[in-house]
């Protein structure tokens, strides 16, 4: 009976008594070639030829297919100009890939599904048989981004989700795209840049609530702010459409500028109640006056008073 070969890693299974005076080149082979690349080995696969590539398979002997990881690279005219896919055998086993390749590389069986591998990334994948999945996908303890990458940073190119707590520790910085962060003195830090908007605030139907423009100190809040009391400690200003503002020694301010009127205060039937016409120093009441005690007024307008009072 001739020497067979094992399904997964075809290490060579010589039969009794065969191979008399080279049993142990092949014993030999089996550890120092075959056993060390599928624990330890690296292939370098090249796919810029066509963008793929099939894994190589040998009974005995060095094959593509067996190392431990996989090295993508493209040397060629295709460099990053399409998506690689490399396809392996139909067979179990783990493989650690890093792709180098300028696009996308997916690890696949010849028919069945893989997995996508991002430019630039490393990922650990198993073939199952059929086909090629993630080989980690969940973490039961605590993930230590230091010990990761040197950067000590994570890139997901899905949705991260935590039964727990995400607990940022660190500042964010002026020229991230969208961070979150923590010191002890300023708390919860969200900062983001974007063309129009640094940050935005959504609700569940994808309309906005809060915005913060681009480059801006302002806090644009779409619909209706409710609060217990509403504290405004700075001044309002000339050009102001409609503000509140507050100074130490004119307390409340009401500052507003219209084509009619610059401040209308009006009634739950919406009806004017007091206007202040545009660019006057006038009052206009809409409705009596009642008061409780004197109305008193200067001398500059007690004749127009008089004529009013009857």
């Amino acid at each position: 009976m001739a020497t067979t070969y094992t399904t997964l890693l075809k290490l060579a299974k010589p039969t009794q008594g065969e191979l008399d005076g080279s049993w142990g080149t092949v014993v030999n082979d089996n550890i120092t070639t075959m056993i060390e690349e599928a624990i330890a080995g690296r292939s370098v696969i090249n796919t810029w030829s066509t963008n793929s590539h099939t894994l190589t398979t040998a009974d005995g002997t060095t094959a593509e297919s067996r190392a431990a990881m996989l090295s993508l690279t493209d040397t060629g005219d295709q460099l990053g100009t399409n998506a690689a896919t490399v396809i392996c055998p139909a067979l179990s086993k783990i493989y650690i890939v890093k792709n180098a390749v300028g696009q996308a590389a997916t690890l696949k069986t010849a028919s069945g599904t893989g997995v996508a591998i991002p430019n630039g990334t490393t990922s650990i994948l198993f073939c199952d048989g059929t086909n090629v999945e993630e080989a980690i996908n969940n973490f039961t303890g605590s993930l230590t981004t230091a010990a990761i990458a040197a950067s000590g940073a994570i890139t997901s190119t899905g949705d991260i989700t935590a039964a727990g707590t995400l607990l940022a520790t660190g500042d964010t910085a002026a020229g991230d795209d969208a961070a979150i962060g923590y010191t002890s003195a300023e708390g919860l830090i969200l900062t983001g840049q974007g063309s129009t908007n640094d940050v935005t605030i959504k609700n569940d139907a994808d309309a906005d609530v809060i915005t913060i423009a681009t480059g801006g100190t302002s806090v644009d809040i779409v619909g209706d702010v409710t609060a217990a009391t509403v504290n405004a400690d700075g001044d309002t200003s000339a050009g102001d459409n409609a503000a509140m503002g507050y100074t130490a020694a004119e307390g409340l301010i009401l500052t507003g500028q219209g084509s009619t009127n610059d401040v209308t205060i009006k009634n739950d039937a919406d009806a004017d109640v007091l206007e202040i016409p545009t660019g006057t120093t006038n009052v206009a009441v809409v409705g009596n006056i009642t008061t409780g005690g004197d109305l008193v007024a200067t001398e500059s307008t007690s004749v127009a008073l008089a004529i009013a009072l009857g």
